[in-house]
């Protein structure tokens, strides 16, 4: 580096000249010296990203029509649409024990 280089009004690109005392430098080249941080970048809040539910997919099913009346019926009572209580009826059993699943599935014998 040259003298040049040292003049007073050229500042570098991308550095910031801060106004320190002598005290406060070699503060910070002891920390410096030292592996740690000399200024500590306050970081921005987490903020929750709230995500798109991901869009249901049709399906079609054939189901008999004792099925469908029980589904209708129960729809009606409940106030949920069908596909909602098919959805909730399989996440439930999804959720189930392996062994309870099948003893579950194997208990209703529904054409």
């Amino acid at each position: 580096m040259a003298l040049a280089d040292l003049k007073r009004g050229q500042g570098h690109s991308g550095q910031h000249c801060l106004n320190l005392t002598v005290d406060q430098f070699i503060s910070r080249a002891e920390h410096y010296a030292a592996g740690e941080p000399t200024i500590k970048a306050k970081s921005a809040p987490l903020r929750l990203v709230s995500t798109k539910p991901k869009p249901l997919r049709k399906a079609s099913y054939t189901i008999s029509e004792q099925t469908r009346a029980s589904l209708n019926q129960l729809a009606e009572r409940t106030g949920y649409s069908r596909s909602r209580i098919i959805r909730i009826l399989v996440h439930h059993i999804a959720t189930l024990p392996r062994q309870e699943q099948l003893r579950l599935l194997a208990r209703f014998q529904v054409r």
